[in-house]
């Protein structure tokens, strides 16, 4: 049994080098990993000098592991001094050097995720070949740890597919598929992936392909691609739109971002070692920044999430039933759908089915990640109903209809009345106490709440609600179907307004006072937009619906006193017909090329552009500190569970996913503690 951590073995004309052996889980470059792939290299570099039968190495991973899933996070953690991180870097450069320095053709057979150290270690050989198997992607997604490409990766990738592309993947820390890892020349060719026992049989007939064509590496790019990447007018005009594009998105809170431009821009055709030393002295400098810190807790927190459904793994969920085809129960069936789940949609009135009808067909044809194929077979799983018993034998069902109290009890008791015992109820309510939603039910361990957020097919975060009834089992399915529709989710205990809008209400609530003192409108949105929201409290509002913000501040402040009352302004524009952007009207006029404050407010006495005695700093304390007050609440009452990491854990998920509080801050109590401690 062979129990390196990377190991070559010799066959007939072949090296084939190994990354992983059989007591791995996964494929993660830690330092002792890396170490031990220099050991090998160097005694690979010997042994070839005397050995002139070996064609090519070939670098793979167990098939059943993934290629590799880039650097130890836990290390980029741990790491406090910036001549650390840049040690590191250094190391991970020259260890890579020493592949790209072989005598012989390098092909690297990449089955699974090829992320982050493991794409730059791909990018040091000859020759990327890439399985046809879905699982295989490949990137850069390091930007979202607030660092960059510390082990050459900078370099290596504009050399390859040009500095435009490589900017793209680099920046926005992508990982793409094989399509399109082989459209922009990131890799040469696909094997086919068959099974486990056939993989380096599969792989060795490609590698004896591709020498056969004798092709070794090239950097022949288009000519737009040829003056944007190596002459010195294009390296700055990209440079410079790259600049102003991403400080556009992020406002300059993101380090990362402008080092990475910087050190992209050194790329040449023949890489320098002052290049090198560039991006190793820029890792150093990035990895211990508040901003790098605060992402990799992110990082843990999105890997929390989605490790609940792993926790107790039961049979997946594969058919969805959805009462109510308006904008969230067509935006739910649209991502059910998408997912590959059989889904039936009832409604009964035929306007409505139409819409989702045609509202489901535009999302799933407009999808880039499913093949001509792929989107024939989803849509053959679609069905759309007038009667509910259509749904009976959906193993979930999703009530998403009016907010009303009475309306919701009816419809769930006709669903008990008429589906299997084993049917999984859910209720979308955004604010209603599921407990008071299920009050007349009699079978109540297969009752829970899965609150989505509008619109489905873009927010990431999902509340399931359990009530004191809900089984164990039932809540692991639920958390199994959201993760499986590509959904962040959260565990939350049935108190009004569980934890988004709870925490987010007396924020906007603050919002609307300012707005009363006078403060006006722009500014206030401005403030939270330059703190690193993506949109102001008025746009936000606008965006969930007047008529919404209004019933969930109703109800909230019935629950928990004067800190959830506004000033009072959205039930007067309610009353005047502005319900935000869904008709066109609200704090803000939509149907232009971008939204503009809506001059009628003047006439409820509501500051748009005047002056406020009133400064930034205070504007935003007032604003942050009435979310933080309601989080740190939400922790002490046990909301996201009994308090704990992991309930902070949820509660910062819940920041940053479902209302946008900004990744490079960690989240609301990650946040809150760092400015206290």
């Amino acid at each position: 049994m062979n129990n390196k951590l990377v190991s070559i073995k010799i066959e007939d004309k072949f090296a084939h080098l190994l990354l992983g052996n059989s007591e791995d889980k996964a494929i993660i470059l830690t330092e002792d990993r890396m170490l031990s792939l220099k050991n090998e290299l160097e005694d690979f570099t010997k042994l070839i000098k005397e050995n002139k039968s070996i064609l090519a190495l070939i670098i793979s991973s167990p098939p059943n592991l993934g290629f590799c899933l880039g650097a130890d996070i836990n290390a980029i953690k741990d790491v406090t001094d910036k001549k650390e991180g840049e040690r590191l870097a250094k190391q991970g450069q020259s260890i890579f050097q020493i592949i790209e320095n072989l005598p012989i053709p390098t092909i690297v057979a990449i089955h699974g995720p090829c992320v982050g150290g493991g794409c730059e270690l791909a990018l040091a050989c000859d020759y990327r070949i890439i399985s046809n198997d879905s699982s295989s992607k490949i990137g850069l997604p390091e930007t979202k740890l607030g660092i960059l490409p510390g082990f050459g990766g900078t370099q290596r990738l504009p050399r390859l597919i040009g500095l435009p592309n490589a900017l793209d993947i680099i920046l926005q820390g992508k990982i793409v598929d094989g399509r399109k890892a082989k459209k922009i020349g990131l890799v040469d060719d696909f094997f086919n992936f068959t099974n486990e026992s056939e993989f380096l049989l599969n792989i060795s007939k490609k590698a004896e392909e591709l020498l056969r064509k004798g092709k070794r590496i090239s950097y022949n790019l288009k000519l737009t691609d040829w003056f944007l990447s190596r002459t010195q007018v294009g390296r700055f005009f990209t440079t410079q739109q790259a600049i102003k594009s991403s400080f556009k998105k992020t406002r300059g809170k993101y380090p990362a971002i402008t080092k990475a431009i910087f050190c992209a821009a050194l790329s040449r055709e023949k890489i320098t070692q002052a290049a090198y030393d560039a991006e190793a002295i820029a890792l150093g400098e990035l990895i211990i920044t508040p901003e790098s810190k605060a992402l990799v807790h992110v990082f843990f927190l999105t890997e929390s999430a989605q490790k609940l459904a792993k926790k107790n793994p039961l049979e997946k969920i594969n058919s969805i039933g959805i009462f109510g085809a308006g904008i969230m129960g067509r935006g739910l069936a649209a991502v059910a759908l998408k997912s590959g789940m059989k889904t039936g949609v009832v409604d009964p009135f035929e306007k409505s089915r139409d819409g989702a009808k045609q509202h489901i067909l535009n999302f799933i044809e407009s999808s880039k990640s499913l093949s001509r194929e792929k989107k024939e077979e989803r849509l053959s799983k679609l069905g759309i109903f007038a009667d509910a018993s259509a749904l009976n034998n959906s193993e979930i069902i999703v009530e998403a209809i009016i907010e009303d109290l009475n309306i919701k009890k009816k419809l769930f008791h006709e669903l008990e009345n008429s589906c299997s015992n084993d049917t999984i109820l859910a209720s979308n309510t955004s604010s209603l106490k599921l407990s008071e939603v299920f009050a007349d039910l009699t079978v109540k361990d297969r009752l829970i709440g899965i609150h989505f957020f509008n619109p489905v097919e873009k927010m990431p975060l999902v509340e399931i609600i359990r009530t004191k009834d809900t089984s164990d089992k039932t809540l692991i399915r639920a958390v199994s179907l959201v993760t499986r529709l590509g959904k962040y989710p959260v565990i939350v205990e049935d108190v009004p307004g569980f934890l988004v809008n709870r925490i987010l209400c007396p924020y906007l609530s603050e919002a609307s006072r300012l707005l009363a003192e006078g403060v006006p409108l722009s500014k206030i949105d401005k403030v939270v937009t330059s703190f690193g929201f993506p949109m102001g409290p008025f746009r936000l509002i606008d965006e969930v619906g007047l008529d919404i913000g209004k019933k969930v501040e109703s109800v909230l402040t019935d629950a928990y006193g004067e800190r959830m009352r506004g000033s009072g302004i959205l039930g007067k524009l309610v009353e005047a017909g502005m319900l935000g952007k869904k008709n066109g009207k609200g704090f803000y006029i939509y149907g232009g090329e971008k939204p503009l404050p809506n001059m009628e407010l003047k006439d409820f006495g509501i500051n748009i552009i005047g002056n406020c005695s009133l400064s930034d700093e205070v504007i935003l304390d007032r604003l942050i500190n009435s979310m933080a007050r309601e989080a740190k609440s939400c922790f002490d009452e046990g909301v996201a569970g009994v308090p704990s990491e992991e309930a902070a854990f949820q509660i910062d998920l819940a920041s940053i996913m479902g209302f946008g509080f900004p990744p490079f801050l960690g989240g609301i109590m990650y946040h809150t503690k760092r400015k206290t401690s």
